[in-house]
């Protein structure tokens, strides 16, 4: 069974995708120690693809293939060390060709590379959007097998309509716990804000809800500020947005009244927290997104295949200013800003949308590994 973490440990939620398994892979050693992310895996990894051409055939989707692969991607980046894994994204009636529950495959493959894997469930209730009956019974059973099966015990998330709503609150952890056959000091709390902002409650006010606040393994405060897109900005131009999601934890934590049970920090990193399934062919612009110590950087560019543009050598001009820049942390500081270096430099190879996702979220998750370490020994 996993140790609780502690209020100096991050816990990044991340999307199971190529550009932020990199950014987990190229981590340093030590900031890889002090972290545990929570992986979320989207619907749209078991979409078929659209053909390259009119008259091809869309190849056939095989669940047990995609998770396997998907599997090997989370160990080559992350080792054995240990991971939440949350499927609230994914359609109840995916399944493999047997019927089997996504859960049961990716356990089982986890234990056979001894990846620890902590199952993320929660309290059942329908998506406004997909009409989707998240976490229901099967999704339950699913994950209490999880639990025999990895033996690191779960971790329960819950949203703000989760905790302030409702009434049964206690006997209803109480029950679910019961259910998936776990006691409370096996399971660690992750309290999910979403989406940050000026009106939320304080985490005093949240604690005042939580039933058995001090018997949880931990307790874990989530929250993201980052904006849906880039497209409120206009191109050409340099941005600071502030990280409230930061700023916000940063300075509650400081409240004495929560020295009993500090939690640890968690966050979206450099991406909006509500999830959306991305477009077949979106417009992507050349643009980077950088954190810095109380706000996040961006330098806007224009559509990549907007006629007239500079495409994708728009990265280039971008890294260039921001080297120059003052909160620029020098290439030694990450792998993330090590590639911005290069890239500043490099006539040629540009980059494409994935590989400065892959810096920016690498960036981001060495930088609050740092700000973390930094607040707490102030």
């Amino acid at each position: 069974m996993l140790k609780m973490l502690d209020h100096k440990h991050y816990v990044p939620i991340l999307r199971w995708k190529m550009a932020e398994m990199e950014a987990l892979k190229f981590l340093k050693v030590e900031a890889k120690a002090r972290m545990t992310p929570l992986i979320e895996l989207c619907q749209d990894a078991f979409d078929p693809k659209k053909p390259k051409h009119e008259n091809d055939k869309p190849k056939p989707i095989v669940v047990e293939d995609i998770i396997t692969k998907k599997v090997n991607q989370l160990h080559q980046s992350w080792g054995n060390q240990a991971v939440f894994i949350d499927l609230l994204h994914l359609n109840p009636k995916t399944r493999t060709s047997v019927g089997k529950h996504i859960f049961e495959i990716i356990s089982s493959l986890t234990v056979k590379n001894d990846t620890s894997v902590i199952p993320v469930t929660g309290f059942p209730y329908k998506d406004p959007k997909t009409y989707w009956e998240v976490r229901n019974i099967e999704y339950q059973n699913a994950v209490a097998k999880a639990i025999k099966m990895c033996g690191h015990g779960a971790c329960v998330r819950l949203f703000l309509h989760d905790i302030i709503h409702r009434k049964t609150l206690k006997s209803d952890i109480r029950d679910l716990l019961q259910a998936l056959g776990l006691a409370i000091n096996e399971t660690d709390l992750l309290i999910d804000y979403q989406a940050i902002n000026n009106t939320n409650p304080s985490i005093i006010n949240l604690y005042n809800y939580i039933p058995f606040i001090d018997d949880w393994r931990s307790i874990i405060i989530s929250g993201g500020a980052f904006p849906p897109d880039l497209s409120e900005l206009l191109a050409n131009r340099t941005y600071k947005l502030d990280r409230l999601d930061w700023l916000s934890w940063s300075q509650q934590v400081k409240d004495v009244s929560l020295t009993l049970r500090l939690p640890s920090y968690s966050d979206y990193t450099i991406q909006h927290p509500l999830y959306r399934k991305p477009t077949d062919y979106p417009k992507v612009s050349a643009s980077i997104r950088y954190s810095c110590n109380e706000y996040w950087l961006i330098m806007r560019g224009e559509w990549i295949g907007k006629q007239g543009s500079r495409g994708s050598a728009q990265y280039q001009a971008e890294a260039q200013l921001l080297c120059d820049r003052e909160e620029y942390f020098g290439a030694n500081f990450s792998f993330g800003d090590d590639y911005i270096m290069k890239k500043s430099v490099d006539d040629v190879h540009h980059g494409n949308v994935k590989e400065w996702l892959r810096a920016g979220i690498n960036h981001h998750l060495e930088l609050v590994i740092h700000q973390i370490a930094n607040h707490f020994s102030i």
